[in-house]
């Protein structure tokens, strides 16, 4: 029968063709172009019109393979595990740096801390014979001579930080804390991300 397919089909261009149904005495049956001399059994001329009697090759379909999930428009692709890998990484990595410029940005502030013009005090501050200098400054601007305990004590002005200010530093202080904590924790997290 294969043969019989393989001829019909290579001989479709020829329009019509001749062939000879053979059963043996034994019932075998086969199909021939010609038919023997010696052949004793019964022959059936066969004629095919191969334009319309045509065969199409049996070809069994491929079980589809499972298809991965399709993205819909605006979607990132899904990613393999690699690109996965990587894209934590660099998340991580990210973190990091962000981490440790917060921190460079903290400490340059609380080293750059000045006070500024709403943010002091003149006090007065007794000045005593062992100050540097020796002794007590005399007819200096800002000075009082002061009684106290029964003693005359020369004081003079000086600047001392506010409120306004002590506050301010104690922020820029607690934002160094707070930005030390956020590397440590991102170069923990970096570790255990990346290794």
């Amino acid at each position: 029968m294969a043969a019989l397919l393989v001829f019909v089909a290579t001989s479709s261009m020829a329009g019509a063709v001749t062939l000879y149904k053979l059963v043996d005495r034994d019932g075998k049956v086969s199909y021939v172009q010609e038919v023997p001399a010696s052949f004793q059994g019964k022959s059936v001329t066969v004629e095919i019109d191969t334009a319309v009697n045509s065969v199409a090759p049996n070809i069994t379909p491929k079980p589809p393979q499972k298809a991965e999930k399709a993205a819909k428009p605006g979607e990132p692709k899904p990613m393999d595990y690699l690109a996965k890998r990587r894209a934590t990484r660099d998340a991580l990595e990210l973190r990091l740096k962000t981490a440790r410029d917060r921190l460079d940005a903290a400490k340059k502030a609380l080293a750059g801390l000045q006070m500024g013009e709403d943010e002091f005090q003149v006090v007065m501050r007794p000045v005593t014979a062992s100050a540097p200098g020796g002794g007590a400054p005399r007819n200096k601007l800002g000075c009082q001579s002061v009684v106290r305990n029964g003693r005359a004590v020369h004081a003079c002005g000086a600047v001392a930080p506010n409120e306004k200010f002590v506050q301010r530093a104690n922020a820029l202080e607690e934002a160094v804390k707070t930005a030390e904590a956020e590397v440590e924790e991102a170069e923990i997290a970096w570790r255990r991300g990346v290794d």
